[in-house]
């Protein structure tokens, strides 16, 4: 087979490959699968049972102090209190302008602006905000999501520490509702609201909401129906690194160019926390998608650069070849001539 031909087909087949990776991440639901893939590990329920203060090790907890710009805005929104107080006030703070939609997906500032501003954003914008928020607030946070049929596209939400409850408490900033048992009134938990979901203990569940009535989730029922299909696909993000992300000067550049590029690039550097997700008792199969994606992608750009490498090599080593040929030649033509 001629260099000519065994090129031609490295460079196809690195196009099949290119070509079904981006076929398949190119529909939105799978990009987000693919991406998580790259960062996901299953753990079990006791492995977030930990309190602030006793974070494991390779969590990724906020160590920068918040930009003065927003801790000037802060000031300024005068939010008070070390409870659920300054939540309930935080969550008012991000619904002040009439709510249109629209996701944001820029820098924290940029983000800021347009929800404080134009009432724009999406659950991921209003879970970034309110970590900021919180963290001002000293009030310890960490942000949950959900995803709808695997452990891809989904919901984001957040859970905050209460000292005087002394326990993480379920907040949904974006549709601005707690959860509440309906006999003690006390708020629950993320893996307590997940655990009434799964067991179908819909009954004992009020929803607590701090928007207007009109928004969103117009019933109880409703906002649990919304959160119990998806019982078997919650998941930690594994920082709450809101301020050193945002600031990191690599993902800030990568960011202007395109949003794909910066997860990636940030998963690259470890700016981008990991993901655990949470094993229940019925969602092993969905935990072996994600598995297998990742194995998948992973064998992908390892096929990418073999295949590359070898072209390299091929046109490399055809080059010279054919000059070492050609010098072969001229010597001969010049002996004959002599």
């Amino acid at each position: 087979m001629s260099r000519k031909i065994r090129a031609t087909v490295i460079v196809f087949l690195m196009a099949l490959i290119a070509a079904l990776v981006g076929g398949y991440t190119a529909n939105g639901k799978n990009g987000t699968l693919v991406r998580n893939s790259l960062v996901a590990s299953p753990q079990e329920e006791e492995y977030f049972f930990w309190k602030p203060g006793n974070e494991p090790n390779d969590y990724v907890a906020e160590t920068l102090q918040p930009p003065e710009w927003l801790a000037q805005k802060f000031r300024d929104l005068n939010i008070q209190g070390d409870g659920l107080d300054a939540v309930i006030a935080a969550i008012r703070v991000l619904h002040a302008e009439p709510f249109k939609g629209k996701a944001i997906r820029k820098d924290l500032r940029t983000t800021w602006r347009l929800i404080h501003e134009e009432g724009r954003g999406y659950c991921a914008d209003f879970s970034k905000v309110f970590n900021a928020l919180m963290l001002l607030s000293d009030i310890p946070v960490r942000e949950w999501a959900l995803g709808w049929d695997n452990f891809g596209s989904g919901h984001t939400f957040n859970e905050v520490y209460i000292a005087s409850l002394n326990k993480w408490v379920f907040v949904d900033a974006f549709n601005g509702m707690l959860v509440l048992d309906a006999i003690t009134q006390e708020p629950l938990s993320v893996l307590e609201f997940r655990r009434r979901l799964a067991e179908r203990r819909f009954d004992g569940l009020i929803i607590d909401k701090h928007t207007s009535p009109d928004l969103f989730f117009q019933t109880t029922d409703e906002a649990i129906r919304y959160y119990a299909r998806s019982s078997d696909y919650f998941y930690l993000i594994w920082g709450n690194n809101v301020f050193s992300y945002d600031a990191h000067p690599i993902v800030r550049k990568s960011a202007e160019v395109a949003r794909f590029l910066e997860r990636f690039v940030a998963i690259g550097l470890g700016q981008y926390p990991e993901l655990r997700l949470l094993v229940t008792e019925t969602n092993a199969a969905a935990i072996r998608e994600i598995r297998w994606i990742g194995i998948a992608l992973l064998t992908a750009v390892v096929a990418e650069v073999v295949l590359g490498a070898l072209l390299l090599w091929i046109l490399l080593g055809g080059r010279t070849t054919r000059t070492a040929s050609g010098r072969n030649i001229a010597y001969s033509n010049r002996q004959v001539s002599a």
